[in-house]
């Protein structure tokens, strides 16, 4: 077993023996370094000199033990230049394989960055260590700016500012998206940590709630979503109640409602949100958390259709206190997501400043290549909603394709050629839109594990089959492969959109009452318990033209569901209004 878990255990104890809130970072950071290749160019930003040496400490001791050694170089007047430099890492690889470049941030002038740029083809190539630059975050955007070609190569940025008080510790909140762990790989990681988990003796108290998480998170990945749930409930939340840690506990109680709310228990989720992590956050002091917890807590009012509340708690509770503490990157996710309600309702324009005048120019000034082409991604969603798709195509294919190309990130190359499909599906260009999700975007889906992707990506492939007529080739796909999936998924709103679906094909078909039996007494029911007004709005009114086009006018019950679903629609200040307003138009003249 100690092989088998050798450096898990190392870099989990010596994490163990940093601030809490770098405990993720730090174990990236080993990983990264005993597994990476053996020329890497890795940034660190701190501003604390004792608190560096802590962790070089922590690092050198996981360095040691997987037969990594390790040396400092400490920049100052007797280094002249860059040559200078080259030459001291030069004669320390003979005897390292990681070199830690301290003192960088009062050495280092943007002409000395620019020389840097222009020779590390030589550094690459004369110097096959792992180089590990200690900088302030200020010295990291010098590097982004002066060693542009430089910085595309590094290998990862970590962070490790340091804090004083609980009120501004918290974990990094990184939306790093799905992992890129093929679905062997992390059936592998599961055996391991079970095994792990239940060996005599057990794993040390400091790593064990990190591996019940983990276990969780590659569990949860997969799909295994009761599964997780278990793990959470009766493995992690009672191991930190044992421990009388009320910020973990917290974390966990938070993570437990995610897991709910994908599985559409909204109501729970919320209650947890509301009635104990919050009050458990602002017990504590954790205003980021407590920020974070209220964004969900939003999510879940913008799911159920209520959109004024939603956009009120992030422009008026949320964004406030990023902005107080000075957290650029969660002040970037909060504007996103404000951006996200606008665009639901229908204000393209503001929803498209947001995230050109502001979202993108934080990123940048991070030097966060991911998160920029997430947003350009968004912006393409903008185009593509106000119908220029030539330039919503434009922005997929040449500026986010090739930037998670660069990253190796298989998952966001996946997700991206499939809006690509979106676009070219929109178009009409079914051929290459089949192409694309079929060749491109499924067998990555497949291979790491995403069952929810995969189900997505079926049903958007029956809808091009349904397109071409072939109805009973789409029906198939969706009865047979894409409702079980939701179902086992326990994903009741996406089990309802896919009842939709095939309500449109049996409409398609002209079974009408078979289309109307499935809107009224399958899918609006779960929209209802799930209290999604807006899918429960768009329902009534697909019922009320299934009834028009069954009975050859408005009748009585379709004339009541498409009021219904005005009136709602206008209490909620939904952008549906506009279009029942025009089905009421022509079908029903004489209504308010």
């Amino acid at each position: 077993m100690q092989d088998l878990f050798g450096f898990d255990r190392q870099r989990l104890l010596a994490a163990s023996s940093i601030q809490p809130e770098h405990f993720d970072e730090f174990q990236r950071l080993c990983i990264t370094l005993v597994h990476g290749s053996a020329f890497q160019f890795v940034l660190t930003e701190i501003y604390s000199q004792p608190y560096t040496d802590v962790l070089i400490a922590q690092l050198t001791s996981v360095l040691q033990q997987n037969q990594l050694a390790s040396a400092s170089l400490m920049l100052d007047e007797s280094i002249m230049g860059i040559p200078e430099l080259e030459t001291h890492l030069i004669e320390l690889r003979h005897t390292a394989g990681v070199i830690h470049i301290l003192g960088g941030s009062a050495w280092f002038t943007p002409a000395r960055w620019a020389e840097l740029n222009l020779r590390r083809d030589t550094l690459a190539h004369e110097c096959q260590v792992k180089l590990v630059f200690w900088l302030t975050p200020q010295q990291t955007r010098d590097c982004a700016n002066y060693a542009i070609d430089l910085w595309a190569w590094r290998s990862g940025v970590y962070g490790f500012e340091e804090t004083t008080n609980a009120t501004t510790r918290a974990a990094p909140q990184r939306d790093i998206g799905f992992s890129n762990q093929s679905q062997l790989d992390r059936a592998r990681r599961i055996g391991q940590l079970r095994a792990w988990l239940a060996s005599d003796p057990a794993p040390p108290i400091a790593m064990r709630g990190q591996l019940w998480n983990e276990l969780a998170i590659l569990l949860e990945d997969l799909g295994q979503l009761d599964e997780a749930l278990h793990i959470r409930e009766k493995k992690e939340l009672p191991f930190y109640e044992g421990l009388d840690d009320e910020r973990s506990r917290a974390i966990t109680l938070g993570k437990i409602a995610d897991i709910l709310q994908k599985r559409g228990q909204l109501d729970e989720a919320l209650h947890i949100y509301e009635n104990e992590e919050l009050p458990l956050y602002k017990k504590l002091g954790e205003v980021r958390l407590h920020a974070i917890t209220l964004s969900k807590v939003a999510d879940i009012l913008q799911i159920r259709g209520h959109l004024d509340k939603a956009l009120s708690i992030h422009q008026k509770e949320v964004l406030p206190v990023y902005e107080q503490l000075g957290d650029m990157r969660s002040r970037a996710m909060a504007l996103g997501r404000i951006s996200d309600i606008l665009q639901a309702r229908n204000q393209l324009d503001e929803a498209l400043r947001i995230r050109e005048q502001e979202v993108l120019p934080i990123y940048e000034q991070l030097g966060d290549a991911r998160s920029y082409a997430a947003t350009l991604g968004q912006i393409a969603n903008i185009f593509q909603k106000r119908g220029q798709l030539d330039e919503a195509l434009l922005i997929r294919e040449k500026k986010v394709l090739p930037v998670y190309e660069q990253l190796g990130d298989v998952h966001a190359r996946a997700v991206t050629l499939g809006q690509i499909a979106d676009i070219f599906q929109v178009r009409g260009q079914l051929d290459e839109a089949l192409h694309l999700r079929e060749q491109k975007e499924l067998p990555v889906y497949k291979q790491l594990g995403d069952v929810r992707s995969c189900a997505i990506t079926l049903s958007k492939i029956a809808n091009i089959w349904q397109a071409r007529g072939q109805l009973d080739k789409a029906l198939d796909i969706l009865e047979k492969e894409v409702l079980p999936t939701f179902e086992r998924l326990s994903d009741m709103h996406s089990y309802a959109n896919t009842l939709g679906q095939i309500a449109d094909i049996f409409q398609d078909r002209g079974q009408l009452d078979k289309a109307l039996h499935i809107l009224e007494k399958e899918a609006l029911p779960i929209y209802e318990q799930l209290s999604d007004m807006q899918r429960a709005i768009i329902n009534k009114t697909n019922m009320a033209i299934i009834l028009i086009q069954r009975d050859g006018h408005c009748g009585e019950k379709a004339g009541a569901l498409l009021v219904q679903a005005l009136e709602t629609a206008r209490k909620m200040n939904l952008p549906e209004v506009q279009i029942i307003e025009q089905i009421i138009r022509e079908h029903l003249p004489e209504a308010p």
